[in-house]
């Protein structure tokens, strides 16, 4: 349950993933955007470092598959919690459908979505 304070932050008592939350819509609404303050405004995921990291470290290839963009996307402690099949049930989520591969652009979008 997400529980605004005063200031405007959130009290996080437990976390479960969104599509196995049985809560009200309400709540999902508030733990979502708990998250959000999170991870877009107080620690984000995607800075304009990373961008750069992930872009060079995606080399010269135009499109990689799947599991290639989560090995060189991701660093290792990312992919030690987030499984590389966590990474395609987002992605299929994100993108409506089954992707095989994906450009540069793609995946930092798929980031700078779901971070």
């Amino acid at each position: 349950r997400a529980t605004p304070v005063q200031d405007g932050r959130f009290v996080l008592c437990s976390l479960t993933k969104v599509a196995e939350c049985t809560r009200t819509s309400e709540t999902r609404q508030e733990l979502a955007s708990a998250l959000d303050w999170w991870y877009v405004s107080q620690n984000p995921m995607l800075t304009a470092e990373r961008e750069e990291v992930i872009r060079n470290e995606w080399g010269a290839e135009d499109r990689l598959g799947t599991e290639q963009a989560w090995e060189r996307g991701f660093s290792d402690l990312e992919r030690d919690t987030f499984t590389y099949q966590d990474f395609v049930e987002d992605l299929e989520g994100f993108r409506g459908e089954p992707t095989p591969d994906l450009s540069v652009d793609e995946f930092v979008s798929y980031v700078k979505a779901n971070q």
